[in-house]
This record gives structure tokens, sequence and C-alpha cells, in this order.
């Protein structure tokens, strides 16, 4: 919010569809050996960590090349001559796989306080950097770079120390082949490719037709709902290899817990949006 009275409508609105661009391009780059089945696995078997690396993450860097290519060819393809909002959107789409590799692997070993740190002390980064830019004359190509920059860092150091902690020591065999875990993320990446068309392609379509203003009056209300969004798909994410665990220890308890936590979930839902439909 600190950010978008800084900036003018136009420009936290080209922010908001740089970041939407990038994120419809990385869920490609994400989902190719998807998050899901390297937590799964990971969880079941934490000593093989560094065998299903060795799978998973040379994956990942051709998924990340192929979606780097197409990302550059649909913008020369639609005129876009910005190379610094280009760059920016490649580094975003970099981060976001290096994230979410980190985070699987951290998750895959019961431990998410290591995102919840480096998440928390990364946005202070950023918000210390908003609150030092200019009030008046500021760059957005500038702003929307010292973003992307930052999210690159995030996900770097956060994959450094899953490396170190979770990976290098872990040395056991896989038991799962590039096979098996191709398939396995099938249905993984088609879910996401349809949930991204519903949540990015809408911003995109918006600046082609309306103008980056009008994104930039959209992303300021969708600001006030992210935080509910994000606390409930992160805890789903800190939930599931726990529940791969159950699943695999005592399936009836597994059960249980899986309606009470969808119980919850819907609960919780539906009181919070009809509060915030109230309000």
């Amino acid at each position: 919010m600190f950010l978008a009275r800084k900036l003018n409508p136009e420009g936290y609105g080209l922010l908001n569809a740089t970041l939407a661009l990038a994120s419809l391009f990385a869920v490609f780059a994400i989902n190719i050996g998807a998050h899901q089945v390297i937590l799964r696995e990971i969880s079941i078997r934490p000593r093989t960590t560094l065998g299903i690396f060795k799978i998973v993450f040379p994956v990942r860097m051709i998924s990340l090349v192929i979606a780097i290519l197409a990302l550059i060819f649909y913008e020369f393809y639609k005129g876009e001559s910005n190379y610094v909002l280009i760059g920016a959107s490649i580094l975003i789409v970099t981060a976001t796989l290096l994230w979410d590799l980190a985070e699987s692997i951290a998750f895959g070993h019961l431990v998410t306080k290591i995102t919840t740190i480096i998440g928390i002390t990364a946005s202070l980064v950023w918000l210390i950097i908003v609150v030092l830019l200019p009030n008046h004359g500021l760059d957005v190509n500038l702003v929307i770079f010292l973003y992307a920059c930052l999210f690159v860092l995030r996900g770097g150091v956060y994959l450094v120390l899953s490396y170190l902690k979770f990976v290098k020591g872990n040395k056991e065999p896989a038991k799962i082949n590039l096979k098996a875990v191709l398939m396995m993320s099938m249905p993984f990446l088609l879910m996401r490719v349809v949930s991204a068309l519903g949540e990015h392609v809408p911003i995109l379509l918006l600046k082609g037709f309306s103008g980056a203003a009008e994104v930039g009056y959209y992303a300021v209300g969708n600001r006030f709902v992210m935080p509910i969004i994000m606390a409930i798909t992160t805890g789903m994410k800190a939930v599931f290899p726990f529940m791969s665990r159950l699943y695999k220890e005592n399936i009836d308890e597994f059960n249980i817990k899986s309606v009470q936590g969808f119980t919850f979930i819907f609960a919780f839902g539906s009181i919070t949006a009809a509060t915030l439909t109230i309000t």
C-alpha cells in the first residue's frame, strides 16, 4: 500500500501486470516436477532427498529455460520494447522456481520456520526500500527491477540453505525415477494452468483493453483480501507433508483429519467472506 501511494495508478498497475505475466509463465516452470510430488516423496523418505534433488533439479532447469524462451517470444510478439520489464519478468520467473523448490525440500522435512523467517525478512527489506524511495519522480522500471532482484536473492538464499541443511547429507538412493515424477506432476500442472488462467489472465486482459491504470486500481482492492488467501494457501502447504506421512502410517486417522481440516477451512472461509462483504 505504501508503494501504491508513491507510484501513480499506471505505474502500480504496470508492476502488477508484470507480476501477473511472470506468474503465468512460472506455472509451467515450477510444475514440471511439481511441489506436491517433491514434498510427498521427501516427507515419506527424507533420507533420499539428495537422490530426489538430482532427479528434479535438472528437470526444473530445463522447464525454466523453456518458460523464459516462451516469455521472451511472447513479449516480442506483442511488440514489447521495454527490456527492463522483460528482464524483470525473467528474474521473477527464476525466483519463483528457486523459492518453490527450496520450500518443497524444507516442507518435506517438516520444517516450515525457514520459510517464515526468510519471507518476513525479505518483506521487511522491501518495506524499507519502499519507504526510502522518493515520493515524486519515481521510475517504475527501477522499482520493478529492484523487486525482481530482491525476489531472486530471497529464493537463492532459501535454496542454498535448504540444500546445505536437508539435501547434502541425505544420500540414500531415490525410490522414484524421472518418469514417475513427470507422470505424477501432470495433474498438478493441469490444475495450476486452469487456476492461472482465472487468476492472472484477467489482469493481462484488463491491461490490454483498459490500460495499466485500471490494473493499478484493481490491484489495490485485491491487496485487502490477499493476506487471507496467502494464509490459507501457506497453511495447506505446511500441512501437506504431515498428511502425506499420516496417510502412509494410519489411513483411518488421515481420513478423520482430512474431514476436520476441510470443515475448518470451509467454515473459516465462509465466515471471513461474509464479514468482508458486510463491512
